[in-house]
């Protein structure tokens, strides 16, 4: 069922192009869905099953609940670190411990998914200049972005806007247009897949 692996060091990942149902959830997850529509509950299920998938290889058992934080964030067992994405057709998750990385974040997008009527929403105007309508490009940046989000808000507990934070024309750099907190040492990443792009922010 897994697809592939984007291979990062030290961290351990799990993706699918299959859907599951609620049967996925663990009783703890599944009261959490109560009120869910269909679609958003097998998206749930799908992401805590590829999550699952990920902790195992951390030697973590199939039965450990990934219940809901505050900020909706996944909640992860103790001294373990991990992200959960999903677009139409690919779900996935990546999980490591944190003496190897403090915090990881993880995003899927459809290639173009983000449309040119909303560029001036999602990318500063730095980026606006070198992105030029290219709206592939510009799902790229989106993507890093979400990641990044992802990543520093376990560390933080803050929000950013898609302004606040921009990208390099080799988007292998993200940079916070405000005062905020440290987040050490970020390394991202990025990989185009079966006409999706996965995207990758790690703390060290």
């Amino acid at each position: 069922m897994s697809c592939f692996s984007p291979e990062i060091a030290s961290a351990h990942a799990f993706f699918t192009e299959d859907s599951m149902g609620s049967g996925a959830l663990l009783p703890q997850e599944a009261e959490l869905t109560a009120s869910f529509a269909k679609k958003r509950v097998m998206d749930f299920a799908t992401g805590r099953y590829c999550a699952r998938m990920a902790l195992r290889g951390l030697g973590i058992s199939e039965a450990t609940p990934i219940p809901v934080g505050d900020g909706r964030e996944p909640c992860w067992p103790e001294g373990v670190t991990g992200s959960i994405s999903h677009a139409d057709g690919l779900t996935g998750s990546l999980a490591a411990w944190k003496r190897d990385y403090r915090s990881i974040g993880l995003d899927i997008e459809r290639l173009g998914a983000v449309e040119e009527a909303l560029l001036p929403l999602v990318l500063t105007p730095y980026e606006l200049e070198w992105v030029r309508g290219d709206t592939v490009l510009a799902t790229f940046i989106f993507s890093l972005k979400e990641a990044f989000y992802k990543m520093q808000f376990p560390l933080t507990r803050q929000f950013l806007d898609f302004q606040e934070v921009e990208t390099d024309r080799e988007l292998s750099q993200i940079r916070i247009l405000k005062a905020f907190p440290g987040i050490g040492t970020l390394t991202l990443g990025h990989r185009v897949w079966q006409g999706h792009i996965i995207t990758w922010a790690l703390a060290v």
